[in-house]
C-alpha cells in the first residue's frame, strides 16, 4: 500500500494541495476539517473522500443528510452545535456575573453561523448577550479581545478552529491580561500552557 499525505497548517495553501493530492489519483482521501473537505469537493466527484473533524457537514454542503450522504464525500463530525449551548452555561458557572459572551473564531475555518445561532438561542435563558468574535489571525484576535475587553463581566468561547489553536498562546495570554474566563474547545489550549509554565 502507498500512502501520500499533504499538509496545510492554518488552511494555508489548502486548494493548490488538494488539487495536487487528486491530481496522483488515489484510490481514496482522508481529510480532516472543513477547509480540506471543501477544497477537495471542488476538486474530485468521483475519488470517495472521507472526512474527520468536519462539525457541519450538511450546512457546508458536503453531503445531502447524515443518513444517506450521497455524492462522494462521507465521514464524522466532531461536534454537534448544541455543545456551544453546554459550553455558554459552563462559563456562567466559572463567572455568575457573566453577562457577555464573545465566540471567537474564523468563520473562513470553521461553520461559524452554525455555531453562533446554537450559542444565541441559549443565551438569553442564561442572561447572556453574545457578542461575534470573527477573526482570521493574530492581529484580528488582539483586535477582537482587547474591544470585547472594555465592558466588564465578559468571557470568551473558543470552538474547534486551526486559527485559535495555532493563536492558542496569544489567546490565553490575553484571556489572562483582560481577565477573562475562558472556554476551550480543546484540551490542547490549557494543557500546552500548563505544561509550559511547569517547564519555566
Amino acid at each position: 500500500m502507498h500512502l501520500d499525505y499533504r499538509y496545510a497548517p492554518a488552511g494555508s495553501r489548502v486548494q493548490p494541495l488538494a488539487k495536487e493530492l487528486v491530481a496522483t489519483q488515489p484510490e481514496v482521501i482522508l481529510a480532516q476539517g472543513t477547509p480540506i473537505s471543501a477544497a477537495l469537493k471542488q476538486e474530485t466527484r468521483t475519488i470517495p473522500v472521507v472526512f474527520v473533524g468536519n462539525v457541519d457537514p450538511v450546512g457546508s454542503g458536503f453531503v445531502e443528510s447524515l443518513a444517506r450522504p450521497g455524492g462522494n464525500l462521507t465521514g464524522f463530525m466532531s461536534l454537534e452545535a448544541s455543545i456551544t449551548g453546554k459550553w455558554l452555561a459552563m462559563l456562567k458557572e466559572v463567572e455568575p456575573r457573566l453577562t457577555r459572551a464573545a465566540l471567537v473564531s474564523n468563520p473562513k475555518t470553521i461553520p461559524y453561523d452554525y455555531f453562533f445561532g446554537a450559542d444565541k438561542a441559549a443565551a438569553p435563558s442564561l442572561g447572556v448577550e453574545l457578542v461575534p468574535g470573527r477573526v482570521e489571525n493574530a492581529a484580528d484576535i488582539e483586535r477582537v479581545i482587547g474591544s470585547f475587553a472594555r465592558i466588564p463581566y465578559g468571557g470568551l468561547i473558543l470552538p474547534p478552529d486551526t486559527t485559535t489553536v495555532v493563536n492558542r498562546d496569544l489567546i490565553i495570554a490575553l484571556a489572562a491580561q483582560y481577565h477573562l474566563p475562558a472556554v476551550y474547545a480543546f484540551r490542547v489550549h490549557v494543557a500546552t500552557r500548563r505544561s509550559n509554565v511547569l517547564r519555566d
